[in-house]
């Protein structure tokens, strides 16, 4: 969602929220044992949101 980062090649409107993901990992992190970062275009991500995005949701998973 352009809302959360534009550092994507396709930003998408009304994607989930940072905060929904983050939650809905927090409580699956038990049962995940690896993850892809899909897209992630640092050309495009002008004030580093993307990448602090990318790690709000990989602490949310592999912080224990």
């Amino acid at each position: 969602d352009p809302s959360v980062t534009s550092a994507v090649n396709t930003p998408v409107p009304n994607g989930k929220s940072l905060d929904d993901v983050e939650h809905t990992l927090h409580c699956v992190r038990d049962r995940v044992v690896s993850m892809d970062v899909v897209e992630y275009n640092p050309s495009r991500d002008r004030d580093g949101a993307g990448l602090r995005a990318i790690d709000r949701v990989l602490q949310a998973v592999f912080d224990r």
